[in-house]
């Protein structure tokens, strides 16, 4: 059973028997993982839609860094409506039987969603940063228009720097008895595949990570010298 972003060997794909397959449900592995998408689906769909409403209806809970966890609320609604079903029936399915159009949409949903996420965390970040570090300037630079836009350029920015996804899934026929499909990588350019994988790595961590870790030690750094400040005024006073 391969789905999604697994690789598999080129023997694989010979030996596939979708017939053998089909006559051996291994419960003990499908049982757990198909509760914990259970789960993971109905607290993803419950939590999220609750953010999503609760910031959208009450006009007091509109401010910046709710609008970053309203966008972050629905990049993760997205990922849990689109992809976690259709995951799940894949393990049971040991094919991809949605074609290939759905084998590279949901893949490019999925990295839409997860770029989208992790650039939110990064723009929250950030906006933490300007409101410690440079309160002053914060109240300029970190308005509701400016969050609202860019929001916006998130999500244009997700969409494109997910595209590669679309060139990079393949819809691979397998089977030497019964035909088969698997929704995976392309195996025919590895070079491309390792470019694809040094990319994906680059856009949703090092490069946030980069920036969060700035931002976050820079406030951390700030508390402990205002801390430390008050404390050595304190001790000048006493």
């Amino acid at each position: 059973m391969v789905f999604g972003n697994t690789t598999f060997n080129e023997s694989d794909v010979y030996d596939y028997d979708y017939n053998i397959s089909m006559g051996y449900l291994p419960l003990k592995e499908l049982l757990p993982v198909t509760m914990v998408y259970g789960i993971t689906l109905l607290f993803g769909l419950v939590g999220n839609v609750l953010v999503i409403v609760s910031v959208a209806r009450f006009k007091k809970m509109q401010n910046v860094t709710n609008i970053f966890l309203l966008s972050l609320a629905t990049a993760d609604l997205l990922l849990v409506v689109v992809c976690i079903p259709v995951k799940c029936v894949a393990f049971f399915s040991y094919t991809w039987d949605f074609g290939e159009v759905l084998c590279k949409l949901v893949n490019y949903l999925q990295n839409i969603s997860i770029i989208c996420s992790v650039m939110n965390l990064t723009g929250l970040s950030l906006e933490r940063y300007y409101a410690i570090i440079h309160p002053m300037k914060a109240k300029c630079v970190c308005t509701m228009t400016l969050a609202k836009k860019t929001v916006i350029a998130i999500w244009v920015f997700g969409f494109i720097l997910a595209l590669p996804t679309l060139v990079v899934q393949s819809h691979k026929q397998v089977g030497n008895r019964q035909i088969a499909y698997w929704c995976v990588l392309n195996q025919e350019d590895t070079t491309y595949r390792m470019m694809h994988g040094i990319y994906m790595f680059l856009v949703i961590l090092v490069i946030p990570f980069s920036l969060m870790s700035f931002a976050y030690a820079s406030i951390c750094r700030r508390l402990w010298l205002m801390r430390y400040n008050r404390t050595d005024a304190t001790n000048y006073m006493g």
